[in-house]
């Protein structure tokens, strides 16, 4: 990857880089399948498996490798280096040759830094502080149980280092294999059905509407990803089945591949200060940003819906999308004071990227207004 160099749509310049191989199918035994495939393609004779409790109490880890002998390693929900740590060691220890992390967004970023930390000789905070790895990390193949971070084909990765979650951008990190099964994302919980779905959503829109880092591919996939979300978000989120759940999996993706070309928008800027803050969840603290930051651009952003009004595209958005924030928000009880607003402002306007990249010019006033407007039934 040409580090650096971005898309840019004022200089008539455009790239995309995608490393991931993806992989898609329905159902666990299909999955099976694949995964001898990818064994016997790459000759691994020692597998390491990583993935976390909750993950593997459902059964999903002994179906994919049932009758096979492999090391599994568990890691924490929350990115936590001292069982990032332990995995490195089980790795270096079984001279692995393949990773297989099954599991959701932190599962996956754990699973990467493992992976680059392995045959390196690096302790994983030491990553960050290194821009080419001077060996490859170990063979990763990525299989998501939540559908809507896309870090199964991502550059991105998380670590929690002093109880800060530290991120982390390098092309090195990107999973070379990732395995959509539409059985596994027929069986997520509700909540998080319609948390993730709404999160790649969200990734896809921002990512479309960039005011430069856009590309006619990136753009083409992105509007199949929205179209595969309008037609089944919906009804994957109410009544699961494996079509609507391939078709959210697959839109998930798409969306993750969008981050290693561009980045998120003005909704996850607004909302990472505020999930800090409050001590949030990611895919939660998105919720009241989402109009008010659609609503901040439209005149820029209106163009990637053509056939739609502000007031008709909001309309659709509360009706197929925003159905469950409501009831989710009104269990959030905190207060929020002008201080709060004050810190989460100056987050957002450290991000020099998001100025260059907003559809509409953006001012600390109108960071302070956002946050007034998104939060006022909390704010004293």
């Amino acid at each position: 990857m040409l580090k650096k160099l971005f898309s840019d749509q004022v200089n008539g310049f455009w790239r995309f880089h995608c490393e991931t191989q993806i992989l898609a199918c329905k159902t666990l035994f299909q999955a099976v399948d694949k995964l001898e495939f990818v064994k016997r393609n790459l000759n691994s004779k020692n597998i390491l498996v990583l993935s976390d409790q909750g993950v593997e109490s459902t059964g999903v880890v002994d179906q994919l490798f049932f009758g096979l002998s492999v090391d599994v390693s568990l890691l924490s929900a929350e990115c936590e280096i001292s069982p990032i740590n332990a995995a490195i060691e089980a790795g270096k220890k079984g001279k692995v040759d393949l990773i297989v992390a099954v599991g959701g967004g932190s599962v996956l970023d754990a699973a990467k830094i493992v992976a680059a930390a392995i045959p390196n000789a690096l302790a994983p905070e030491d990553l960050w502080k290194v821009q080419n790895l001077p060996v490859q990390p170990v063979m990763l193949l990525a299989i998501p149980t939540t559908f809507g971070t896309g870090s199964e084909c991502n550059m991105i990765t998380h670590l929690k280092m002093d109880n800060v979650k530290r991120s982390l951008n390098r092309e090195w990190l990107t999973p070379p294999f990732a395995l959509l099964v539409a059985e596994i994302a027929e069986t997520v919980p509700s909540k998080l059905r319609y948390l993730a779905a709404l999160d790649a959503w969200l990734h896809a829109v921002e990512a479309l509407t960039l005011r430069n880092e856009v590309s006619p591919i990136q753009q083409g996939i992105l509007k199949e990803a929205i179209q595969l979300l309008d037609s089944n978000f919906k009804s994957y989120v109410n009544t699961p089945d494996k079509e609507n759940s391939f078709a959210i999996a697959s839109a998930s993706s798409m969306a993750g591949l969008a981050l290693n070309n561009s980045r998120t928008g003005l909704a996850h800027a607004l909302a990472t200060p505020f999930a800090e803050c409050m001590g949030l969840p990611h895919t939660e603290s998105l919720l009241p940003f989402i109009l008010p930051s659609l609503r901040y651009n439209w005149q820029n952003i209106a163009s990637s819906f053509p056939d739609e009004s502000l007031i008709k595209f909001e309309q659709r958005i509360k009706a197929n999308y925003l159905f469950n924030a409501g009831a989710i928000m009104n269990n959030w009880h905190f207060t929020i004071n002008a201080k709060d607003v004050d810190v989460m402002v100056k987050t957002c306007l450290d991000d020099s990227v998001l100025k260059k990249e907003n559809p509409m010019p953006i001012e600390p006033e109108g960071f302070t207004e956002l946050y007034k407007v998104a939060l006022a039934q909390w704010l004293i």
